[in-house]
């Protein structure tokens, strides 16, 4: 997501299956999905 297509990078994987990590998302409190712009940075 912060690369360019064909710059090589690492990628998370399964350490016993070698299988890669799905793409992780952000979910609410209900379970729907959040979008950048749905959340906030809170001190409290």
């Amino acid at each position: 997501y912060f690369f360019a297509p064909d710059e090589s990078h690492v990628r998370l994987v399964e350490r016993d299956s070698g299988q890669p990590v799905p793409r992780l998302q952000v979910r609410a409190g209900d379970g729907s999905p959040l979008a950048a712009e749905d959340t906030r940075v809170s001190r409290d």
